[in-house]
């Protein structure tokens, strides 16, 4: 019984840890809806995330944002690193957690001796 029971228990563990790891994978909005991401699998377990349109001046489509996009299990988050849409050479580390049942992407940049910045993107509807 108790077998039983723990096999069930460890399968629904397995499944909940690979759907969060798959939910970060698609198009996301930023808040000012001004800009659309792509987010998918770049590599066995590492993602990535482009710039594919803007609204904005100034920038163009098909930039890098995210690299190196890895699930930290021990936190619960992705963590990797974020390009600046207007200068590429400016990078900086990244947390990722997925909130809201998978619609809403929290990112937090730490700063040194300042309050970290944390932005959010919208899942969108296919």
């Amino acid at each position: 019984m108790f077998l039983k029971y723990f096999c069930f228990a460890f399968s629904f563990f397995i499944l909940a840890n690979s759907y969060s790891q798959n939910v970060i994978e698609g198009q996301w909005l930023s808040v000012d809806q001004k800009r659309v991401y792509h987010i998918y699998l770049a590599k066995q377990n590492t993602y990535e995330a482009k710039l594919i349109f803007t609204r904005r001046e100034n920038e163009s489509n098909g930039n890098f944002i995210l690299r190196e996009l890895k699930f930290n299990p021990r936190r619960k988050r992705y963590e990797g690193y974020i390009n600046s849409v207007i200068d590429s050479n400016l990078v900086r580390f990244v947390k990722i957690k997925i909130k809201s049942e998978g619609k809403l992407l929290q990112l937090t940049i730490p700063r040194m001796m300042v309050l970290p910045v944390r932005i959010k993107w919208y899942r969108m509807r296919a």
